[in-house]
């Protein structure tokens, strides 16, 4: 394949955390990748790396001035640049960077689903104004890929989306690099160092955005809690800048867990972190597929999360992990105390959480299926250009 395609996002971070491994391998296979999402500083990563980049005026916000501005851009770039293919990611992305493409005349455009906006559990009111957004973004595309499979039961269930255009893509890392045998003791001992974390302690640990729907009211509740009971526990949060939209106090002091909570923001170093936990806890309230639970299992550290779509895919409850309602803060403290008590369980959990993310969540067979995606739709078109030629001859 020698096709010119477009990635979209709301933001750069996005290709650094979630599409990485996606966009090197596509340009193994010889297309020519271009990158659109906002301003951030990963885009000078990647044009280092040989990827262009297009910046438009995107945000997570809504922002009526700057997303007609984002979406005037895009089509201005799709026009110029003429892709045989764009692949949106994240919703407002998703809706701006398809309604481009159908304006630029784009005739493959594919979305992938990181989490319908509207699932079972949203409040009904809620519901019905998301669930359009939802039947919009699976309208405008060709193909639909999703992380979830929840997610495409109930977008056919509901209508949002034809059976034949929507295909499950699942979540996936890169397991070799989320390995725990790459950690010695010295080198585990060695982080905990740098860190500043006690030698012996036990480590639980929440990776998420500083967003109140991630459930840190219910992780510093738990937290307290513990702290009450056991001196041998230490908290550790990782997350990215504070949330605009729905932002939390991270602060440990605020917190009331001074000594006892570790806060880092913006990390590369996910493996190092996670080699120090023994227990990942994750109580939000919505989710996609989250990554951090695949990573966790991958590392081979039980989770505690809660029991909502995404969290129930990434968990097989019982058995690599607990689940629980989200927003109970005490059914969270007791399944925390309980695997706290438990090192047997734990280690139980944590070898059958790397057993099924060897098998389950490998992300070369996520970029397989959108490799094989794209091949089904560009052989398509390609097909039928070369029998165009044809037809206009017999007519002659």
């Amino acid at each position: 394949m020698h096709a010119k395609i477009a990635i979209v996002a709301n933001t750069p971070e996005s290709f650094r955390f979630l599409l990485r491994a996606q966009l090197d391998r596509l340009r193994e296979e010889g297309f020519e990748v271009h990158c659109v999402s906002g301003p951030g500083p990963y885009t000078s990563v990647l044009r280092r790396d040989g990827f262009v980049i297009h910046e438009v005026p995107l945000t997570r916000l809504l922002r009526p001035r700057d997303d007609l501005r984002a979406l005037t851009s895009m089509v201005r770039i799709f026009c110029r640049e003429r892709f045989a293919l764009v692949h949106t990611h994240t919703p407002k992305a998703a809706i701006l960077g398809q309604l481009a493409s159908r304006l630029a005349g784009t005739e493959h455009i594919v979305n992938t689903v990181h989490g319908l906006l509207a699932h079972d559990a949203t409040p009904f009111l809620r519901r019905l104004v998301l669930e359009p957004v939802d039947r919009l973004m699976c309208g405008l595309s060709t193909a639909v890929l999703s992380q979830s499979a929840e997610d495409v039961e109930r977008a056919i269930r509901r209508h949002l989306c034809r059976r034949a255009k929507i295909r499950m893509l699942g979540q996936g890392i890169e397991l070799a690099r989320f390995d725990p045998s790459r950690f010695s003791p010295q080198r585990r001992l060695a982080i905990r160092h740098d860190l500043g974390i006690p030698r012996d302690a036990l480590v639980v640990t929440m990776i998420a955005r500083f967003s109140a729907e991630k459930g840190y009211r219910e992780f510093f509740v738990m937290a307290r809690e513990i702290a009450s009971r056991r001196s041998d526990v230490h908290f550790i949060i990782v997350g990215t800048t504070l949330d605009e939209r729905d932002p939390v106090d991270v602060r440990p002091d605020s917190q009331d867990l001074q000594g006892r909570l570790t806060v880092l923001m913006d990390r590369t170093d996910m493996p190092d972190i996670l080699s120090l936990a023994d227990l990942v806890v994750l109580p939000t309230y919505r989710e996609g597929f989250p990554r951090s639970l695949v990573e966790a299992a991958s590392m081979g550290i039980p989770v505690v999360s809660t029991r909502i779509r995404g969290c129930r895919e990434a968990v097989a409850d019982g058995e690599t992990g607990l689940l629980v309602a989200p927003r109970d803060a005490s059914a969270l403290v007791d399944a925390v105390d309980l695997l706290l008590e438990d090192g047997e369980r734990r280690h139980r959990m944590g070898a059958q959480a790397r057993r099924r993310a060897c098998r389950e969540f490998d992300e070369r067979r996520i970029c397989e299926r959108v490799l094989a995606l794209y091949d089904s739709l560009l052989t398509a078109t390609a097909r039928r250009s070369a029998t165009a030629p044809l037809s206009l001859e017999l007519m002659v």
